[in-house]
């Protein structure tokens, strides 16, 4: 009964701009389902590259302790290497040393039977 006293001309026009309000609303829902969309489009596209990432810094950790290892290992034959061209070197100079005395000796003979002839 109470509809009989709203005038249909006010119905007609709630009716029109609750229609209009709904559209409205369907059209900003599809635009936010879209927006929704290309987000979750982003993220899994972030998510992918970041296991890439991930799997390549874990390649990247282990050949880095690798290559520390084998600088490790290289660092000590060149260790190896210094102590033994040293004891290599003493003993040159030393051979030197003998060698310079003999000809000095050698030297000193040759001197004395030139001089005794």
């Amino acid at each position: 009964q109470l509809l009989n006293l709203i005038p249909a001309a006010l119905l007609a026009s709630v009716d029109k701009d609750h229609a209009s309000e709904k559209q409205d609303w369907d059209c900003e829902r599809r635009l936010l389902q879209n927006q929704l969309q290309e987000q979750s489009s982003k993220v899994v596209n972030l998510e992918s590259h970041l296991r890439v990432m991930q799997v390549v810094k874990t390649a990247l950790q282990e050949e880095t302790e690798t290559a520390q290892k084998t600088l490790r290992r290289m660092s000590e034959r060149v260790k190896g290497l210094e102590a033994e061209n040293q004891g290599l070197r003493g003993q040159l100079d030393g051979q030197a040393y003998w060698n310079r005395k003999q000809v000095g000796i050698l030297r000193g003979g040759l001197l004395s039977s030139r001089t005794k002839v």
